[in-house]
């Protein structure tokens, strides 16, 4: 009951900062930025991609008699692939991402294979989108396939995620609300700057 109420919280959270962040963003857009340096209401908030991910979490990890599990895990699969949409912040990569790390946290050695599985898969097609440009310069070349396979790097993870005990750290309670808070703001302030300073 308890891991149910927390995740009832944690998605609760999510959807609240998210839709914080669509204000934030349409008041941005509305009053401060202009029009060449708008924020995405949708495509600048990673909450909204969180809260979409816990949720196809959710859906597969039910605990529902047998033909409603399948049927919750068939919607699962399906919000993945509905993630390759780009709609929400990265969710092409973290909708997968998230899924994978659900189905095989128990077993290190096969979700570390998913996760090289997935980045070869997005190397394929974002190298192959970043070289359809067509140019020959060197820099420019360089900057689209820096640009387009970035997400790639999620691999980098992989290490880190050796180091995690599966408890909650010495200063959680006192840092909790430190991203929540940090990644709307940051975000504001580069679009301010760039608003302010690019002409």
């Amino acid at each position: 009951m308890a891991k149910r109420h927390c995740r009832r919280d944690y998605l609760f959270r999510l959807g609240i900062w998210g839709i914080l962040m669509v204000l934030g963003n349409y008041l941005m857009n509305l009053f401060v930025l202009r029009k060449d340096y708008a924020m995405s209401i949708t495509g600048d908030n990673i909450f909204l991609t969180l809260l979409v991910g816990a949720i196809i979490v959710c859906l597969w990890d039910n605990h529902q008699e047998q033909k409603r599990k399948r049927l919750l895990r068939v919607v699962s699969v399906i919000l993945v692939v509905i993630g390759i949409i780009p709609i929400l912040e990265g969710s092409f990569i973290i909708f997968p991402f998230m899924l994978i790390t659900q189905i095989t946290h128990q077993n290190i050695k096969q979700r570390n294979l998913s996760y090289l599985a997935l980045m070869l898969v997005m190397a394929v097609i974002v190298i192959k989108m970043a070289l359809s440009i067509g140019t020959s310069y060197p820099l420019m070349l360089f900057d689209s396939v820096a640009m387009n396979a970035s997400d790639t790097f999620f691999i980098l993870i992989v290490p880190l995620l050796s180091f995690y005990s599966g408890k909650l750290g010495k200063y959680d309670k006192q840092l909790k609300y430190v991203f929540y808070l940090f990644y709307p703001l940051h975000l504001w302030f580069i679009h301010l700057l760039a608003s302010l300073l690019c002409r």
